[in-house]
């Protein structure tokens, strides 16, 4: 049996989601441009971050180059969500699938690096109680 942590779930459902806002982008606006699918791809890493995190000598590896991954993935779609509320208030019905897709991405991977975050926090503070008490 394979012992994961909540974060390397976490992970796991965030890429699975990163992959279903990207196939929904693709196929709503019928693109044929690839980079259409960079949603996938970054849950695709993500998902590969969570499997080698289950090695407990890789994990703390895996989830920084993850956090990385997810902050990259913030940048690249964060500007989306000002279409998103052109969309919503029906200024603009361009590429809405794309637009909601990205936005989607974006919201996705600002959750998902809320999380890392907090769970660094958590890490330190144990660090720091078990630091104390060798003391």
């Amino acid at each position: 049996m394979i012992n994961m942590s909540a974060i390397t779930i976490i992970t796991f459902v965030f890429g699975g989601l990163l992959n279903l806002a990207g196939l929904f982008g693709f196929f709503s606006s019928r693109a044929t441009h690839p980079l259409t699918l960079l949603p996938c791809a970054l849950g695709l890493l993500l998902i590969a971050c969570a499997v080698v995190s289950t090695d407990p000598k890789l994990h703390r590896q895996a989830m920084k180059f993850a956090s990385m991954i997810t902050l990259f993935g913030f940048a690249a779609y964060v500007s989306s969500l000002s279409e998103l509320l052109r969309i919503l208030k029906k200024v603009s019905m361009i590429n809405q699938g794309e637009i909601i897709a990205a936005s989607a991405s974006a919201l996705f991977c600002f959750i998902l690096l809320a999380r890392y975050f907090q769970e660094f926090l958590v890490s330190r503070t144990k660090k720091k109680e078990k630091d104390d008490e060798g003391v």
